[in-house]
């Protein structure tokens, strides 16, 4: 089943009112609503386009799949890239660092940055 995962990216960028991020960057309240508990059955592709802006992330980092008991997925099959784990667990460990820990994990960011770029 495919379905809106938005948990995983708020945690990751350490947005503790979803709701009211998504009311300030411009969505209707009712639409926040829905968007910050996940209860969405369908989405335009404007809003996909502006939680890709606001978010800074890709259209597949919005969603998860998860296969259907029923179905044989092969394990190279597409939609095996959105099956998520909790790659976030560990982001909070991030406060506990000191502060040379903080500049030489932000030094290597910044190298990452860099070879991406090229």
């Amino acid at each position: 089943m495919l379905k809106l995962d938005l948990t995983s990216i708020f945690k990751a960028r350490n947005i503790a009112k979803p709701y009211s991020y998504l009311v300030k960057a411009g969505f209707s309240p009712n639409t926040a609503s829905r968007l910050a508990n996940n209860h969405v059955d369908s989405m335009q592709f404007r809003h996909i386009e502006l939680l890709c802006f606001i978010l800074n992330c890709e259209p597949n980092d919005l969603f998860s799949w998860t296969p259907d008991t029923k179905v044989t997925v092969s394990e190279n099959h597409s939609l095996n890239k959105l099956k998520k784990t909790d790659d976030t667990k560990n982001l909070n460990s991030i406060e506990q660092l000191s502060y040379k820990q903080l500049l030489r994990l932000s030094e290597k960011i910044e190298e990452i940055k860099m070879a991406t770029e090229e």
